[in-house]
């Protein structure tokens, strides 16, 4: 795999070639009857290795979630799992017609013992479930946890047309990276999760905390879980959630309506499960730009002095990179971009921001899909500025070779970060893990 953008002189917005083999991972299906291996998420361990989790696909079109283990210089761990590798389903009753699929793994310490928790979904006829298995360091199953292993999160299940207590009206205008799934200090998991309900139906979304045993906290809203909906709109979808300084848990993702363009959503709520009503007055905030630009949240990050840094896609004709910065209390940061939404179209070609991290300088690194799908870095200064001293003037690093087909899977490192993508090869198109480098 000799290929000639893999050698190219190590510097900023080129591969790192020391990585695995000439700069790549590229994982290859655990059985040889299985037919594709993807990653959906990546998390580093202290000594700068990392947990890879995704979903392997089966012969016969059924779906297992998958992880396994590298070193910090992209070489396989065969003593994890099998052979490297460790698969299964979160449905432990033996059923042949369901299908998992792996998308976030957290690093545990149980009493002085590592743990890795993969997080995922389990998909049986048209429910979908979040779900969580544990395993030990070595890559076996932590049989302590959940029912043998595995914990399967019941929500309620809306029957179409059900009526969905609405929130309150709101004005439209510690953990410092938010994701999908974040472990609090006590080993207790903090996840969103939409309703998966189908078209048609009213659709809210979930905060959920579980025990540190799988189990749902209900010492959080006496259920384990708060629910949210908008009373005007269609769907609502929650993405990410971060723990603040403060204690309480903010959650970013969009709202969807059928009269007026999709909307960014905050959403703040305490430690007991309730809506935190110092946030905007009411516990959340949508944020739009009329007539016909629709703004959607896919992450965020915790600024200093307790500002929430969101960040997407604003969709009109071509999408543009979305930033939505705002203090503790949901106003504008008036110190970011004159306290506007800042809106980065890279040069007039499309762009989502998917990843970030707040550096200890106070900037935020941002990642995601442009160029026709190819992997973007940049950096964002916390007057909401592109920092232009990245890439040549241009403030942001592309990643040329690879191309992400519209999934991204990233974690970031010091001066680098590790990300997915489809790579060209001498042998072809391949699915892999690089790192890019920063500096």
């Amino acid at each position: 795999m000799n290929s000639k953008s893999f050698q190219a002189p190590a510097g900023a917005g080129q591969i790192d070639p020391t990585f695995g083999t000439n700069g790549l991972f590229i994982p290859n299906v655990p059985h040889p009857t299985d037919q594709h291996i993807s990653v959906r998420a990546m998390t580093l361990d202290e000594d700068g290795s990392v947990y890879c989790v995704g979903t392997v696909l089966l012969a016969g079109g059924r779906s297992e979630y998958v992880c396994f283990h590298l070193s910090r210089g992209g070489v396989m761990d065969p003593l994890f799992g099998t052979d490297g590798y460790v698969r299964g389903s979160f449905d432990t009753s033996g059923d042949n017609v369901t299908h998992s699929g792996g998308e976030h793994v957290l690093i545990q310490n149980v009493n002085g013992v590592q743990k890795i928790l993969l997080v995922g979904t389990l998909i049986s006829g048209s429910k979908f479930k979040r779900a969580l298995v544990r395993l030990e360091k070595d890559g076996g199953i932590d049989l302590s946890y959940g029912k043998d292993g595995v914990a399967v999160i019941d929500l309620p299940t809306l029957e179409k047309g059900a009526d969905i207590p609405p929130l309150p009206d709101a004005k439209r205008t510690g953990n410092q990276n938010g994701a999908p799934v974040i472990l609090l200090p006590d080993n207790k998991v903090l996840l969103v999760k939409d309703a998966m309900t189908g078209w048609g139906i009213k659709q809210p979304s979930y905060i959920v905390r579980l025990n540190a045993d799988g189990s749902l906290d209900t010492t959080f809203n006496e259920t384990g879980y708060i629910s949210f909906f908008i009373e005007d709109a269609n769907e609502i979808f929650l993405t990410s959630v971060a723990l603040t300084d403060d204690g309480n848990y903010i959650a970013v993702g969009y709202a969807l309506y059928s009269h007026i363009p999709g909307e960014a959503l905050f959403v703040q709520v305490d430690e007991n499960g309730q809506l935190d009503h110092s946030f905007n007055g009411s516990g959340y905030l949508t944020i739009g730009e009329l007539p016909a630009t629709q703004f959607y949240l896919d992450q965020l990050t915790l600024q200093p002095n307790k500002r929430i840094l969101g960040m997407g896609v604003a969709t009109d004709e071509k999408n543009a990179g979305l930033l939505i910065s705002r203090e503790q209390d949901g106003s504008p940061n008036i110190q970011f971009n004159h306290a506007r939404p800042l809106l980065t179209p890279l040069e007039n070609n499309g762009i989502g921001w998917l990843f970030g991290k707040t550096q200890p300088d106070g900037h935020v690194l941002v990642a995601g899909a442009a160029f026709a799908n190819n992997v973007v870095i940049a950096r964002v200064l916390n007057e909401g500025k592109l920092d232009t001293s990245l890439g040549q003037g241009t403030g942001y690093l592309r990643f040329a070779e690879a191309r992400t087909n519209g999934t991204l899977a990233v974690a970031f490192e010091d001066k680098s970060f590790l990300f997915t993508a489809w790579f060209t090869t001498p042998t072809g198109e391949k699915f892999g893990i690089a790192r890019g480098l920063l500096i």
